[in-house]
């Protein structure tokens, strides 16, 4: 073997490495990505845990946003763990979208939207105009021991 690629093998390794948690730090620091994924350098000095990431979302309809039980939309599964861990606008979008071709009911006593039960005792069915989806990590002060929510990303879309 010739002694340009015996080099070009034993630099390739770190190189590669190098380049992944480089791409991997800017991501999570810039547009939002969990220290976890990507690589995860930086995974143990964090508590931005995608499971510790918060998504909140609403339906609006009737001039009013009524609060979606995110438990109860177990199909969608996968789309709201990317979400949480790289809330891009493409991605909440998508989910708005997936969503807006679910039926939705409304629990009339709390006001909790949930997809699929249609209407019964103490239910209503719902047509949603939009829905809003906003996507917090949590931020722990160490000067003040106190968490706080940060919001990250937010995505409205009105349905069709």
């Amino acid at each position: 073997m010739p002694l340009a690629w015996r080099r070009l093998l034993l630099y390739l390794p770190p190189v590669l490495l190098v380049a992944v948690a480089g791409i991997q730090i800017t991501l999570s620091q810039t547009r939002m990505l969990v220290p976890w994924k990507g690589g995860g350098f930086g995974m143990f000095s964090s508590v931005d845990l995608e499971g510790n990431r918060i998504i909140r979302a609403f339906l609006i309809a009737d001039g009013r946003d009524h609060p979606v039980s995110l438990g109860t939309v177990d199909d969608l599964g996968r789309p709201i763990a990317q979400a949480r861990a790289f809330p891009t606008p493409a991605r909440l979008t998508r989910l708005i979208r997936s969503w807006g071709r679910l039926s939705w009911s409304l629990e009339t006593a709390t006001g909790v939207a949930s997809p699929g039960r249609g209407s019964g005792p103490g239910r209503r069915v719902i047509r949603p105009d939009a829905i809003r989806i906003e996507v917090y990590r949590i931020q722990f002060h160490a000067e003040t021991r106190e968490v706080s929510r940060v919001l990250l990303a937010e995505a409205t879309e009105d349905l069709p």
